[in-house]
């Protein structure tokens, strides 16, 4: 999944940052606010249960640095002692959550933390790649929160299948140098088994996915309507009508891949293979 978080301020990060907490049955106590914070973002708590059945209470101070704009990694000069401001907000958990990476220096400070048998208090990190996880498990927050690819591929798939539903499958200039490869096709309709139909469609972008391949042409994302029923594969290419006539040899025997309707499609489309649907894609604003 690519994100931008650039396309993010810091504040809103912050922002971000709680509303995954939330989602993940964390009850905040303190929310993100302007100001001095007293070396905190956020304060969370979580009831655990152990195997033994006795449940603890854990009390999180979050600390957010979003280094985005300059990509350098979060070093022991960001974060400053965790211990003493982890005592000062009365917290036996601290979590660092980076918007790039974290420094070895900053790994072994919190490990130390979390090893200290003396100390009841444990330490952690969320780096890049893991709001990546966080994000792909929570797309409403990734969606309220910033710009991705995988939300122009969503928004691409709901104007096809909104508006185009008739053209089966094709392609079309989606933003400046960017196609959207598309089928309106059964992909993966929510709340029905797999059929012959449902399979050839998979098996379309499959045999798509090999052209991009072959021809040295980048899949930048997917995504299909709320469905599942109309998909769209965004590529790095400007090529919409090369690619609107390669997608008709990918469809396996057995559906609707004759000239009549394949010539059906393309006058809907026509006016979308030179002239994108969008100005710009927000992710390259």
């Amino acid at each position: 999944m690519k994100v931008d978080f650039r396309t993010i301020s810091p504040e809103d990060f912050e922002f971000l940052c709680e509303a995954l907490l939330r989602a993940k049955k964390f009850t905040i106590e303190s929310r993100p606010a302007r100001g001095p914070d007293g070396g905190k973002d956020i304060l969370a708590v979580r009831d655990v249960t152990d195997d033994m059945g006795i449940v603890h209470r854990e009390r999180w101070l979050v600390e957010c640095k979003h280094l985005g704009e300059s990509n350098r990694s979060v070093v022991e000069g960001d974060v400053g002692s965790i211990e003493l401001r982890m005592k000062r907000h009365n917290a036996n958990r601290y979590l660092l959550v980076a918007s790039t990476i974290v420094s070895e220096t900053v790994k072994e400070q919190l490990k130390a933390l979390s090893e200290d048998q003396s100390s009841p208090r444990m330490a952690t990190f969320w780096a890049k790649n893991d709001l990546l996880k966080w994000l792909r498990d929570f797309p409403d927050v990734r969606d309220r929160f910033l710009v991705s690819w995988e939300k122009e591929a969503r928004e691409a798939a709901l104007l096809l299948n909104n508006h185009y539903f008739q053209a089966h499958r094709g392609a079309i200039l989606w933003c400046p140098g960017i196609t959207a490869i598309f089928g309106n096709d059964g992909y993966a309709p929510v709340g029905h088994e797999s059929d012959e139909a449902t399979l050839r469609a998979q098996n379309e972008v499959e045999a798509i996915r090999a052209l991009l391949k072959e021809r040295r042409t980048q899949e930048i994302a997917f995504n299909t309507t709320p469905d599942g029923y109309s998909w769209v594969i965004l590529a790095d290419t400007t090529d919409a009508r090369g690619w609107n006539d390669l997608i008709w040899t990918c469809y396996p025997p057995g559906g609707s891949s004759d000239s009549h309707t394949k010539n059906e499609a393309m006058a809907l489309l026509w006016k979308f293979m030179s002239t994108p649907v969008k100005e710009k894609c927000a992710v390259r604003s």
